[in-house]
């Protein structure tokens, strides 16, 4: 292999002709026939040499003398850079080889010599300073990923024996690196960004479950609320969470993420990890995971509140047990949320309360019953606000249900003095303005059934989703307000204490 070459200071690349010496691309533009016949042919020629070259080296490679031959001339760096380098597409079946060599190396002949050969020379620097170079200069997402796959490869296989590589990585900034990329494709325009979005998240948590040493969770805090039959799960050893900071990426990247196809995608990851080792939750419970979810899932649209709901389902009726700090949240949330996140707090919360008895003296202490007895106090006093308006609008336009002629000014402003030609009406509205005032609220009250409630159908998600019609609003207040009568029916009615 040749020594890596200096950057074109033109493009500020290499110069593939000086990286792959032999591998020119193949012209095909104004050939004849002919000539195209011999180029399929030394095309054809070049594979079937490409494909026996590959199978040699990786046989060589198996060998741990083999491949601790190929560090005396720094060779192993040099494919450490070849891997991570731009490249034309002629050229990247070289490339291909390279990651296969790598690949080969860790799963084969990984010596604790070549583990520090590579800690010494700073491969795993290296890899990241190209990629975050690749990035910036506008290199293709699945490029990227590629490059990505084949260093975790090698990390992962390295961590079984050794904490070195893993710890290079985190000093190189490779987790920084990973969320930004997570951040930048979200919002690219490339073709294949949803799919390199996808891939990588996946590769985010494979490195969750990569590490030198087995984490255990660590001692219940002695929860009023928990049962005291619950008994701590064990790590499962294969699918056990191993790597805090690869998870921190997937939570910081939901918190920061501005669509809802990355929220999702991580949400399900998270679900994933939770649901593949029941230590798992308890092992990243200090993260606080789920609170911050909780606390910020205003500002998501109404799947990814879903989503996150769920994970706290999963804890409750799964894993049986009660997080304190994700329902603090949610009682927070529930105070000054609009009416659609309330509605998705308050089916979970009529999942719970009929899921354990316990969980009526859990939302009272917690203060979630008074948040749902504010929400309905709310809902009271917008009624009778837009009730109020409409009555003063009627009277303001001087309308009466008996279809009678326009009040005066003077009645209108509730000045009851009566003025010249509204002798009768003013007399009338004297006796009758209680009964007037009851009818016309209840009317109001009625219409306002009918219409949106502007004052609490705040804009909810921020992510990109289209604001809900007037139906759509009107039927998700209806339905908030059913569960969260259902709700406090069954937390007080139902309890021993009332």
């Amino acid at each position: 292999l040749p020594p890596l070459p200096p950057l074109d200071p033109d493009t500020n690349k290499p110069r593939p002709s000086d990286l792959f010496v032999d591998t020119p691309g193949s012209p095909v533009a104004q050939l004849d026939a002919a000539a195209l016949g011999r180029l399929k042919t030394v095309h054809n020629r070049r594979v079937l040499l490409h494909a026996e070259f590959t199978k040699a080296l990786v046989a060589s490679c198996q060998s741990v003398s083999s491949a601790e031959d190929i560090t005396n001339q720094d060779d192993l760096c040099r494919l450490f850079g070849i891997v991570t380098t731009f490249c034309p597409v002629h050229c990247r079946q070289w490339r291909k080889l390279s990651s296969d060599v790598l690949i080969c190396v860790a799963r084969c002949s990984l010596s604790p010599a070549i583990v520090n050969y590579v800690h010494r020379r700073s491969c795993i620097s290296l890899c990241v300073r190209n990629m975050n170079k690749c990035m910036t200069e506008g290199v293709g997402p699945l490029e990227l990923i590629e490059m990505m796959v084949t260093l975790s490869c090698f990390v992962k296989d390295a961590s079984e024996s050794s904490y070195v590589l893993l710890d290079d990585f985190r000093t190189s900034q490779g987790y920084r690196f990973l969320s930004d990329f997570l951040l930048r494709i979200e919002v690219s325009a490339h073709d294949d960004a949803m799919g390199a979005m996808r891939n990588m998240v996946l590769l985010v948590s494979n490195l969750t479950k990569t590490g030198f040493v087995e984490l255990q969770p660590p001692k219940l805090d002695g929860s009023p609320f928990q049962a005291k039959d619950f008994v701590m799960p064990k790590p499962s050893g294969t699918d056990s969470v191993r790597n805090i900071l690869a998870f921190q990426v997937l939570q910081s990247s939901f918190m920061k993420a501005r669509t809802q196809s990355l929220c999702l995608r991580i949400v399900e990851i998270i679900f994933n990890i939770f649901s593949s080792d029941p230590a798992n939750f308890f092992i990243l419970e200090h993260q606080q995971t789920l609170s911050c979810f909780v606390e910020r899932m205003h500002e998501k649209s109404i799947p990814v509140q879903e989503h996150v709901l769920k994970l706290v389902e999963y804890v409750v009726c799964s894993l049986n047990y009660i997080p304190c700090p994700s329902l603090v949240s949610m009682s927070i949330t529930l105070k000054g949320a609009a009416i659609p996140t309330v509605l998705t707090i308050m089916i979970l919360l009529n999942k719970l309360v009929n899921f354990d008895e316990k969980f009526r003296d859990i939302f009272r202490d917690l203060s979630l019953l008074d948040s749902i007895i504010y929400n309905l106090e709310q809902f009271s006093v917008s009624a009778y606000f837009h009730a109020k308006q409409e009555h003063r609008l009627e009277v303001a336009v001087g309308k009466d249900n008996l279809g009678m002629r326009p009040m005066s000014p003077a009645v209108t402003s509730g000045q009851m003095t009566p003025v010249k030609g509204d002798g009768e009406l003013v007399e009338r509205a004297k006796k009758d303005a209680a009964t007037l005032e009851q009818e016309a609220m209840q009317q109001a009250i009625g219409r306002w059934k009918c219409s949106s409630i502007d004052s609490l159908s705040d804009d909810v998600d921020t992510t990109g989703s289209s604001s809900p019609s007037d139906l759509d609003n009107v039927l998700t207040t209806e339905e908030c307000l059913r569960q969260s009568v259902s709700c406090l029916c069954t937390l007080l009615l139902d309890s021993p204490q009332n």
